[in-house]
């Protein structure tokens, strides 16, 4: 959530750390949860019940916040795709077709969906031209970079819920070191 942009491995350690974290946590939290000496289906089905209020708590809450920050960084974005384009060292009549190209994808693309912003530059031969090339690396970065920080609150947001989710896991764990 902190970082200006993510690459692919840093997704990939992250998503690993919350799958063992996950793998590690719930098989401890459910067994601590049941009481398998006094109703364990009763105890079981409140576990199961609190888990799944979570969930849609935390969803009800984080998807909206996510469209919020992604819908207000929409101009910001527009803003700094414009930039790089203009201050791009590549020769405006190459530039000029890139940026109309880039407004008809856009135009034709459903809402909500992303057209392949790197397409018009390697049409015009990107594959060949350093400068090209650079231009559209640098501007499917800094939109990378828009995009990422739009999920910054979501993430801490889940982070904040998973902290919360620790307290009810250390009342088990005091109710259980009582005699």
């Amino acid at each position: 959530a902190l970082l200006p942009t993510i690459s692919n491995t840093m997704m990939a350690i992250a998503l690993a750390f919350c799958g063992l974290g996950l793998g590690l946590a719930v098989p401890v939290l459910t067994e601590d949860s049941m009481d398998p000496d006094n109703a364990p289906l009763r105890s079981g089905t409140i576990t199961v019940g609190w888990r799944h209020l979570g969930l849609v708590a935390s969803v009800a809450l984080i998807a909206p916040l996510l469209t919020h920050d992604l819908d207000a960084n929409e101009h910001p974005a527009t803003l700094a795709g414009v930039r790089v384009v203009m201050d791009a060292d590549i020769d405006l009549s190459k530039k000029v077709p890139i940026a109309l190209d880039m407004r008809n994808d856009f135009e034709a693309a459903k809402r909500g969906e992303i057209p392949n912003l790197a397409k018009p530059f390697d049409d015009r031969g990107a594959q060949h031209d350093a400068s090209l090339r650079h231009a559209r690396d640098r501007l499917l970065d800094t939109l990378r970079g828009v995009v990422t920080a739009s999920f910054r609150w979501s993430f801490l947001l889940s982070a904040l819920f998973a902290l919360l989710a620790l307290l009810p896991a250390r009342r088990l764990r005091e109710r259980e070191a009582l005699p």
